[in-house]
């Protein structure tokens, strides 16, 4: 459950699912993380339907202590992209949990 999926195989499982040529397949995806990264870069959010939303959301300047040290620090004001799934990719999701 916890394995971890290298891009490749990713490509190779769509690929086989999909019948495409994983050639096709990795050109599909390239251009769906170029298209998600415009989007992002634009208009700061990119919407994949039964996937979920990718959001810019703007992060403020704040203290910290350093661990190794103890030393205080200024961590900067900088922009993360975070990612909300879609309703039903999350209820699918936390399933096998619904009872607790």
């Amino acid at each position: 459950m916890n394995e971890k999926k290298s891009i490749q195989d990713i490509l190779s499982q769509i690929a086989d699912e999909s019948g495409a040529t994983k050639k096709l397949t990795e050109s599909f995806l390239r251009t769906l993380f170029e298209i998600a990264e415009e989007a992002l870069m634009k208009d700061g959010i990119a919407k994949i339907p039964n996937l979920g939303t990718f959001k810019v959301v703007a992060i403020e300047e704040r203290k910290s202590v350093n661990v190794q040290d103890g030393s205080e620090m200024i961590i900067p004001a900088h922009k993360k992209v975070t990612f909300t799934p879609e309703k039903n990719l999350k209820e699918d999701i936390n399933k096998p949990y619904a009872h607790l």
